[in-house]
């Protein structure tokens, strides 16, 4: 045999290992999915108890930001008399002590059932691509199989990113003719972020998951608005708003008292922390060069100013701040518990905020602690939903990406006060945002919803 007589042998070969292992098993799995839905449909519950299938991802041990708002569901879900089970993918190994502290604060009752991640490979043409994995949203419906034989929920819950959960859950509820509730802690298609599948594929199936859904909430007024402006056959009336949130509880460890007033001065440290993930969210490469460009100008700030960088870095972010000028001027922690970046974010000076334009309808989980600790916030990037925040309940400091003047100007300021006085404007606003308080709202939207699917 010749060696291009060889080489197209072992291309066939390949081409045939790939359907046989990937693409067939892929358009069988699709294709009973579609027959179960559609030929196999229960009937609906005429009284749905009070239980809740949570189809979520990333769940601890695993922290990102997005898992404290599902977490603090199961945490007082039983004040509102619900029960949830959750499905969600496989713990990571070698979790972060910060992560296994936070698996410990779910309640040991509820029920987790975690599935493996699925390898993609060769995508199965001409099945949709979707956000998350076609496959993935194929796991989750099969591992839901044996729950709903057994204790049938009254909800589906399916909260994204990654939004397979939300094609999942709208197969799920096509199939058990159950009420299904969409949870957008991220826009899908309306992502500005290239992190996110958003082609007219994803856009159709997201168009399908909105038509099948009975309530689809979301974290802030503008994502809802600009969802009802994208989506014109999605109906206004089950589009709510329920924000992020803070646990009071991060804050108060016995022992630990707060840190006393300080002034900045001429002679005072300064020091600005960042806490969560660097990533597409939040680059920190403008604010590096602005703060290089700060110290350049100014010896005297140079030997004054300390950055804390705490919480995950990306590849990208790493390279970012090993190439920042000043390395005695930074500081690089990894990730910690809650209760202690609680606490960091009452010992320093300013917290700073990464606000580019393309998270004008984003409000950061961490904006609610940082408001929280008191201490003033340092916002860099102007417009936007946390800048609206932080402008009525003046928290904070709100400065130009594109003029570094008014970081100089900020970071000067010798008569700011490091500690901001909580008016009575601030403490309603924070306890209308804490945890329980919101854990009540959905769960009083979920009873909506269950009544209105009982009783049409």
């Amino acid at each position: 045999m010749t060696s291009q007589l060889k080489l197209v042998f072992w291309r066939l070969l390949t081409q045939f290992r790939t359907l046989n292992n990937h693409q067939l098993p892929a358009w069988i799995d699709y294709a009973k999915i579609q027959y179960s839905i559609r030929f196999k449909k229960y009937r609906a519950i005429k009284a749905p108890e009070r239980s809740m299938l949570l189809l979520v991802w990333e769940f601890p041990p695993q922290i990102l930001g997005g898992v404290y708002r599902p977490i603090s569901w199961i945490k007082y879900a039983a004040d509102a008399g619900w029960k949830v089970t959750v499905l969600c993918s496989q713990a990571e190994p070698n979790p972060s002590e910060a992560g296994i502290e936070l698996e410990r604060s779910i309640p040991k009752n509820t029920q987790i059932n975690r599935v493996a991640t699925q390898p993609q490979g060769p995508h199965p043409w001409p099945l949709p691509n979707i956000d998350g994995g076609l496959k993935n949203a194929f796991t989750v419906f099969e591992s839901v199989q044996p729950l709903m034989q057994t204790d049938r929920p009254g909800v589906i819950l399916a909260s994204g990113p990654p939004f397979h959960n939300f094609l999942a859950g709208a197969w799920l509820a096509k199939k058990y003719n159950c009420p299904l509730v969409l949870d957008y802690r991220d826009e899908w298609t309306a992502s500005p972020f290239t992190f996110v599948l958003k082609d007219r594929i994803n856009s159709k199936l997201e168009k399908y998951c909105l038509h099948r859904a009975d309530l689809v909430i979301f974290t802030t007024e503008s994502q809802r608005l600009y969802a009802i402006q994208t989506f014109p056959e999605l109906n206004e009336e089950k589009c709510v708003v329920v924000t992020n949130g803070w646990e009071p509880s991060d804050f108060f460890i016995p022992g630990n008292a707060r840190p006393p007033e300080k002034t900045i001065n001429t002679h005072t440290t300064i020091t600005i922390a960042y806490l969560g993930n660097l990533g597409p969210m939040a680059d920190p490469e403008s604010f590096l060069t602005a703060l290089s460009k700060v110290l350049d100008a100014s010896p005297e700030i140079r030997t004054r100013i300390k950055f804390k960088c705490i919480g995950k870095k990306s590849t990208e972010a790493q390279k970012q701040l090993a190439n920042f000028k000043y390395q005695d001027n930074l500081e690089l922690i990894d990730q910690i518990t809650k209760q202690a970046a609680c606490q960091v974010m009452r010992s320093v000076d300013f917290l700073l905020i990464l606000n580019p334009p393309t998270i004008h309808r984003y409000i950061q989980g961490k904006l609610y602690e940082y408001i929280a600790s008191g201490t003033p916030i340092l916002m860099f990037g102007k417009g936007g939903e946390m800048a609206d925040i932080i402008s009525s309940l003046n928290t904070g400091i709100i400065v130009d990406a594109d003029n570094e003047s008014e970081l100089a100007h900020a970071l000067n300021n010798t008569n700011a006060q490091v500690r901001t006085e909580q008016s009575a404007k601030i403490n309603n606003w924070l306890k209308s945002r804490q945890r329980k308080v919101l854990a009540s709202i959905i769960f009083e939207h979920l009873d909506r919803v269950v009544q209105q699917r009982t009783n049409p």
